[in-house]
């Protein structure tokens, strides 16, 4: 076993743990969450099973593909899933935090975050009609769109947040969503590079963007152990408060 099937293997270990962990959030404690926060987490679980699930089936096929001639129908069954996983999941990243705000805000910018929402959901529709996942280029030129409005959605979240027009929320899903925040800035970096690059040098070079994904899931599972750990108090797990005096005074957008 390479590096970088190594750290392959430790990306999955820790989304599935990631995803059991959400699990227990979400189905076992939701008593001691307040609405907003539990449909938050809700939100978040979903995004998350999805990909381990994903990221599950994806080595299951590389295990069966990895020495089978470059032509081989399997191979070829194995990049289309691939890049249609890779293109659902760059569509649910960038709807995630617009999810978020219609969550957890009201009035103006709850209407502007659906109108976000349905922006992304509308771009990943029509790059998955055109027919980008056959071609590694045309996908990370969609994915790269949707990875700004991703991007962009992340950044409103949290300034919404600090400006006191989203309520309801825990800290720990704050560090959680700025942690992924913090991972969206690198990916269309990530993505300029590896179009240049193409998908055969990707895979070799792959190790950086591995790591940093390994990295991120080991974090946040983390603070999911955290939130689990507080929410074993029978006073739960009481939502944030940040604002400023206009958000204070009634003055939402």
């Amino acid at each position: 076993m390479d590096l970088l099937d190594l750290l392959r293997a430790l990306t999955l270990a820790a989304r599935l743990l990631l995803a059991g962990a959400l699990l227990m959030v979400v189905l076992s404690r939701a008593d001691r969450l307040s609405p907003t926060s539990w449909r938050a987490w809700l939100a978040v679980a979903v995004l998350y099973i999805v990909l381990a699930v994903d990221n599950a089936v994806l080595e299951a096929l590389w295990a069966q593909v990895r020495d089978l001639a470059p032509k081989a129908r399997l191979r070829w069954i194995h990049f289309l899933f691939y890049n249609s996983t890779y293109l659902l999941h760059a569509v649910m990243s960038a709807v995630l935090p617009a999810v978020l705000i219609v969550i957890a805000g009201s009035g103006r910018v709850r209407r502007i975050a659906l109108v976000g929402a349905a922006a992304v959901v509308l771009v990943g529709a029509t790059a998955a009609a055109g027919g980008v996942v056959e071609t590694w280029d045309r996908l990370l030129r969609s994915t790269r769109v949707l990875s700004f409005l991703g991007l962009i959605g992340y950044v409103s979240f949290l300034g919404l947040l600090l400006l006191g027009w989203l309520s309801g929320l825990d800290r720990y899903l704050v560090w959680f969503i700025g942690m992924r925040t913090a991972f969206v800035v690198l990916v269309p970096i990530q993505e300029v590079f590896f179009e240049a690059a193409g998908q055969a040098e990707a895979h070799q070079l792959w190790h950086l963007p591995q790591f940093l994904q390994f990295a991120m899931a080991a974090t946040q599972l983390g603070i999911v152990i955290l939130l689990l750990r507080a929410l074993r108090d029978e006073r739960g797990v009481p939502p944030i408060r940040l604002g400023s005096p206009m958000a204070d005074a009634g003055l939402r957008p």
